[in-house]
């Protein structure tokens, strides 16, 4: 009796919220599988942690590759910001690492012309980190290489301090 109580009252106790958090809870413990069942079962994909952060922010942030398709599969907005106006294409494009997970979320037509709260695209941010795979994306995805940051700086500013020729050449020549 206690099972079929337990089997009827269980279901009615994991709301929405529940799964969000637990999706959270996944996300930061690794587990992709618990990830895929939580949003088969409604985890809300926008939900945000008590940082402001959504799944799709703390998966990129986490390098997580597989949980980041899992999300854009769900169709995770590409464009929402941190608490410092990063967007996930930002913080992907500032880490070497995270090439691959930079071409997912491309693919998903992030608004490139975005700026956190330094006034850096993800552009900026891909030059200042000198990571110029991201850089070439970036400007083949059409990322405009002319905007400014509030430093008055261009990306291709700050790939000329880093004396990075290849980055310059990129930024300069509009990429391919």
């Amino acid at each position: 009796m206690i099972k079929k109580l337990a089997l009827v009252v269980l279901p009615l106790l994991c709301t929405a919220t529940a799964f969000s958090q637990n999706l959270f809870t996944a996300i930061s413990e690794r587990d992709a599988l618990a990830v895929k069942h939580l949003l088969y079962k409604g985890a809300d994909i926008e939900a945000k942690d008590s940082n402001g952060e959504t799944p799709l922010l703390s998966a990129v942030k986490s390098g997580q590759e597989r949980i980041v398709i899992l999300l854009l599969q769900r169709n995770a907005n590409v464009d929402v910001k941190d608490k410092n106006g990063n967007t996930p294409v930002m913080i992907a494009a500032a880490r070497t690492a995270d090439d691959e997970i930079l071409n997912l979320l491309v693919q998903h037509y992030p608004k490139l012309s975005v700026k956190n709260g330094m006034g850096e695209t993800a552009l900026i941010v891909a030059a200042k980190a000198g990571n110029k795979e991201a850089v070439n994306l970036l400007v083949n995805s059409g990322a405009d290489a002319n905007t400014q940051d509030k430093q008055h700086k261009k990306a291709v500013d700050y790939a000329n301090e880093q004396n990075n020729g290849g980055m310059v050449s990129i930024l300069t020549t509009g990429g391919k």
